[in-house]
């Protein structure tokens, strides 16, 4: 039998170790009970860009991307390699948006956003040289450097030579010298949305969704690539746009107990909010409703 004094201390003891084992498994990350995963902080980076997007120039925007830069940054400590990648690109997407990088970022130098969102996209390129999204936005990162270099010839064939890899990897984009083809992104025209999901329903998130407007059209286009092929999201037949004029609020991907994932997109056209849902049939995404979303 231990002495009184003994057993209190030895309790004492135990009971701080079961506190701070709790402590420990709450914190660390990557555990199942984190308060987010590294697919749920990706998802609400991606929410926060939506955001951004649709926010006129200055400081609430500005903000916004920080939030999301920083949702990204939390993934990518968090995930493992399909995650992470997926981290980076949303990482690049803030940091392209961006006019003044803020002030810390966990895993990059001090450096301002175009280089930030340069360096992100060659760790994604290192691990996927044929990634779609990653080889869009460097090519775009790239083309600005030009535009801002007094010597552009060599940032220009290295952008343009990412545009072939991602032209290659299924998305509809168009070179910088070619001619311009209806439809196609060129490398000024706006992003409004691009994030992998599972949008077919395989159980891979494997699909990027990529949607945009042309310039200086308002028009709205969307695809989403999946194994080198781009599946057009078409909500008018006759003009092959997704819609004919979109500041994109909202992008969800939902499962369905029954049938194949529901992509449901949501804009503001002319004061008034709208909805538009496509769904896979097997061989393309089908419109399921264009119509205004009632509140």
């Amino acid at each position: 039998m231990l002495p009184q004094t003994q057993k209190t201390a030895q309790y004492r003891r135990l009971s701080g170790s079961v506190v701070l084992a709790c402590v420990w498994l709450y914190v660390v990350p990557g555990q199942a009970w984190a308060l987010e995963t590294a697919r749920e902080l990706v998802m609400r980076g991606d929410q926060l860009l939506h955001q951004a997007r649709a926010e006129p120039e200055g400081k609430p925007r500005e903000q916004r991307l920080s939030q999301a830069v920083d949702a990204f940054s939390k993934a990518y400590g968090l995930g493992r390699r399909q995650a992470k990648m997926h981290a980076l690109v949303g990482v690049a997407q803030g940091y392209l948006l961006m006019r003044q990088a803020p002030s810390h970022f966990p895993f990059l130098w001090s450096a301002p956003p175009l280089k930030r969102a340069e360096k992100s996209l060659q760790h994604v390129l290192a691990l996927a040289p044929n990634q779609a999204a990653a080889n869009l936005l460097m090519g775009i990162a790239l083309w600005r450097r030009a535009e801002l270099a007094t010597s552009s010839a060599e940032l220009r064939g290295r952008s343009e030579h990412y545009l072939r890899q991602a032209a290659r990897a299924g998305m509809n984009v168009q070179l910088p010298a070619s001619e311009p083809a209806p439809g196609r992104f060129a490398i000024g025209d706006t992003i409004l949305a691009l994030q992998y999901a599972d949008a077919r329903g395989t159980g891979r998130i494997e699909d990027l969704i990529f949607i945009y407007t042309r310039q200086p059209e308002t028009h709205c286009y969307g695809m989403v690539v999946s194994d080198g092929t781009a599946y057009p999201l078409v909500s008018d037949a006759d003009t092959g746009r997704m819609a004919s004029t979109a500041a994109l609020s909202a992008l969800d991907v939902v499962l369905q107990t029954a049938g194949h994932p529901l992509i449901t997109l949501m804009w503001e056209a002319e004061g008034s909010p709208n909805r538009v849902q496509f769904q896979w049939n097997g061989t393309s995404f089908e419109a399921l409703q264009a119509a205004a979303a009632h509140q």
